[in-house]
C-alpha cells in the first residue's frame, strides 16, 4: 500500500501493484477492475443463490415492518406482512 501526497511527495515506500497503477491511471482500465470486482461477488452455486435471495427477501420485508408500525402508531389499519418459509 503506499501513501502519497501527490504525483511527487511519497510518504513511504510502498508502490500500487501493476493492476491498481493502471486502474488508477487509466479509466478504462478502472472500469474494467470495477466489473471484475462486481463479477467476483455475483452468487452462481446453489448455496450463493440461496443466501442472496435470503438477503433480497430481508431487504424487501424491512421497509413493509416499518410501514406496518407506522400505521398501527397512526391509529390507521397497518399492513398485513406474511414472510415466506
Amino acid at each position: 500500500m503506499a501513501i502519497t501526497g501527490n504525483a511527487r511527495a511519497g510518504v513511504n515506500a510502498g508502490r500500487l501493484d501493476t493492476a491498481a497503477a493502471k486502474a488508477a491511471a487509466d479509466p478504462a482500465a478502472q472500469k474494467q477492475a470495477l466489473m471484475a470486482q462486481y463479477r467476483s461477488s455475483l452468487p452462481f452455486s446453489p448455496e450463493q443463490l440461496k443466501a442472496s435471495d435470503m438477503q433480497v427477501e430481508a431487504a424487501l420485508y424491512e421497509p413493509g415492518r416499518h410501514l406496518q408500525r407506522a400505521g398501527s402508531r397512526s391509529g390507521r389499519k397497518g399492513l398485513k406482512l406474511t414472510k415466506s418459509k
